[in-house]
């Protein structure tokens, strides 16, 4: 399906909120609302949330350490230049040629994110919430779009009007609507008067008959339910409450929608469970943000005959953060449960270019057997940033309660630990280190553990770099409480030492004590690297 969605759907659908707050209302709890007055308090319901969001997040705006943490992740660029040089030609140089050649010299310098940028970023959320509410205003809840008013249910139909028109900047012939695409038009309109609409968008939008139900629970909050197909399933419903903005997904529900539909992605076998995300107002200036995964959320998919399958184990609150600006301070917690993916070896490849041996012959396409599994743990911790002392803390940071593992069927093929002797967490410091890269602490220890063993596959991925084969790396420090801070092309070691060990490759093994860098490694290109130490070396840093 082809909707054109503005910023503003989008803006709606990952800041609303996709949350379970309260009941769902019935025919007999519903207050008596009409279309105005449905209309009108859920766009002022929305504005007001959204601006109090931005409001209270504005001390962010003004942190030189968040500016710092988004420079160091920004990367760099490179921009180059040149010109036509004329070749210098000493005196009586035969058959000097002196055709202009084309020179060009490139420069790489840092993405800086300064705090300019983020007070850019704030008023560009303030404007992208006037466009929201603008566009429920004028194109949504309409009396054009009106198709029902009972007294206590507001019932509005979409056409392709609204959601298929194309940008003006859009390279589309105009094409007439179809009968049935739900257009409200003036009687006396020509066809050369309607907007430019996509004419697959309206395909699908007449098969899917969109509707908006507006009911209100309570004194000044509205339920909106989005109806899709003559069947009216309802895998969406946003709550735009005075004190809340929520919006619930059922994945079973959308696929029962996509399979009546016909919409179905090609291999798409199983889709189920429920996610909410909600934000909610504590007080003035100072607001919530909560997701959660209320129900297993489950994906099943084909890939050449064999089932790809992502698991998410449900959590309730995924994650929460609140921004108070009163305090200026964000606080939050993360506790995402365990992440498992099981696919097939060669969902991981494409052959799909021919290759050919040493004599030029055709080799015929790979194939791969086995599967995949991959376990992530888990995600946990909690943070705090506060705006007066610009200091970022993250608690209690761990990938969950277990290994993250990779298998191939029984064998295992990666195993990662973090911090295993300290209950598998740590603690970080972001702290501001003036015009450089903030500084992060490490608390009491960082201690991650690799082990790596995919010489297992080594029969069917015979080109595997040898020190994926076979090794146990480590990265580790020594002192309590290190510190580092990332430059442009290396790490600094700030207080602490720093080690990298290879159980396979020992005599690569670095040791980076403090005041000292770790930097690219110069191996010579035809030489293979060793371990995953080898890459790296302990040098001054610049």
């Amino acid at each position: 399906m082809t909707l054109r969605v503005s910023r503003s759907w989008v803006l709606l659908a990952t800041v609303a909120a996709v949350g379970c707050s309260g009941q769902k209302d019935t025919e007999e709890t519903r207050l008596p609302i009409g279309h105005a007055e449905a209309a009108l308090t859920a766009q002022q319901n929305t504005e007001r949330a959204l601006k109090g969001l931005v409001d209270a997040g504005g001390f962010i705006a003004e942190s030189a350490s968040v500016a710092q943490s988004l420079s160091s992740l920004a990367g760099s660029s490179e921009s180059c230049s040149g010109s036509y040089v004329t070749p210098a030609c000493a005196d009586g140089t035969p058959n000097c040629d002196t055709t202009p050649v084309y020179q060009e010299t490139c420069v790489t310098e840092p993405n800086e994110v300064t705090v300019e940028d983020l007070e850019e970023a704030r008023q560009d959320m303030r404007d992208s919430v006037d466009d929201l509410v603008q566009q429920l205003r004028d194109e949504i809840f309409t009396e054009a779009n009106l198709e029902s008013d009972t007294g206590t249910e507001v019932v509005y139909r979409l056409g392709a009007d609204v959601l298929c028109g194309e940008d003006e900047s859009d390279d589309v012939a105009s094409a007439p609507l179809p009968a049935d695409a739900g257009v409200a038009a003036d009687a006396g309109s020509s066809v050369t008067e309607l907007p430019t609409i996509d004419e697959e968008c309206a395909a699908d939008v007449a098969k899917l008959e969109p509707r908006l139900r507006l009911t209100s629970p309570g004194e000044g909050d509205i339920d909106v339910d989005v109806l899709l197909t003559s069947a009216k399933k309802n895998p969406v419903s946003f709550e735009l409450y005075h004190d809340l903005l929520g919006v619930v997904v059922d994945l079973g529900e959308l696929k029962e929608l996509l399979d009546s539909a016909d919409q179905t992605p090609e291999g798409l076998s199983a889709l189920d469970g429920k996610m909410s995300l909600e934000l909610v107002k504590n007080a003035e200036r100072d607001f919530s943000i909560r997701c959660s995964v209320l129900e297993d959320l489950l994906v099943t998919a084909d890939q050449d005959g064999e089932q790809v399958t992502v698991k998410l184990e449900a959590s309730s609150p995924t994650g929460e953060v609140r921004l108070d600006g009163n305090a200026r301070t964000i606080s939050g917690t993360y506790d995402m449960s365990k992440l498992a993916v099981t696919a097939p070896l060669g969902a991981f490849f494409s052959d799909d270019e021919e290759s050919y041996d040493d004599s030029g012959n055709p080799v015929a396409p790979r194939t791969y057997t086995g599967l995949i599994h991959m376990l992530l743990g888990g995600l946990n911790g909690s943070l705090t940033f506060d705006g007066n002392t610009d200091v970022l803390n993250f608690n209690g940071l761990g990938l969950g309660d277990v290994s993250t593992t990779v298998h191939h069927d029984d064998n295992l093929l990666l195993e990662l630990d973090v911090n295993p002797d300290q209950d598998r967490r740590f603690d970080l410091k972001v702290e501001s280190s003036g015009d450089s890269n903030p500084i992060l602490t490490f608390s009491p220890t960082l201690d991650i553990r690799l082990q790596l063993a995919f010489e297992k596959l080594a029969d069917q991925i015979p080109d595997l770099d040898s020190f994926l084969l076979n090794d146990t790396v480590r990265l580790w420090f020594d002192g309590a409480h290190p510190s580092v801070q990332g430059t442009t092309d290396s790490l600094r070691v700030v207080s602490g030492t720093l080690h990298i060990d290879s159980e396979k490759a020992p005599d690569s093994s670095l040791t980076i004590p403090s005041g000292m860098c770790l930097v690219e490694g110069e191996t010579a290109e035809e030489q293979e690297a060793t371990s995953l130490a080898s890459a790296f070396a302990a040098g001054a840093c610049e």
